[in-house]
């Protein structure tokens, strides 16, 4: 999975591009007892942390993750200097109870998208994330089985 070219999230001058994404997310995947069944970055905002990025994960078990993401994320340098700056907090991890991919879906069908074009995406440049899916921040629960990372 190479990403398409023209999906970047740019909100300070980070540059997260699709193929970063999916490279960060495949790298804290491995570190992993098992697979997310869903997974995927998005730019998150928010009264307590500020802006910064969010893994959102369905159904995978591990602690450290957040910490693990923002040392992948920071392998970008121009995250690195946005956070040094001040202008992105810490990375957040949420942990989606159960169907991640479909609320995806759904969010995306009210905005117009048609079935056939929605499908799992490593990176979001939308943020609000976190009022779609039933879930909580946090460290993510185990899981059972393994599937598609985005």
């Amino acid at each position: 999975f190479l990403g398409r070219v023209g999906n970047v999230s740019d909100r300070f001058g980070e540059k997260i591009s699709e193929a970063f994404a999916a490279q960060v997310i495949e790298a804290v995947a491995a570190q992993l007892p098992s697979p997310p069944l869903f997974a995927f970055l998005a730019p998150d905002e928010n009264e307590e942390s500020g802006s910064c990025y969010t893994l959102y994960m369905e159904g995978a078990d591990g602690g450290g993750v957040a910490e693990r993401l923002d040392a992948l994320l920071g392998g970008n340098p121009h995250y690195a200097w946005c956070r040094k700056l001040g202008q992105l907090h810490s990375s957040r991890v949420f942990k989606i109870e159960a169907g991640g991919f479909e609320a995806y879906t759904a969010r995306l069908l009210q905005q117009g998208k048609r079935l056939g074009e929605i499908k799992p995406c490593p990176l979001s440049s939308e943020s609000g994330w976190s009022r779609i899916f039933q879930g909580a921040y946090g460290a993510p629960s185990p899981s059972k089985q393994g599937a598609k990372i985005f």
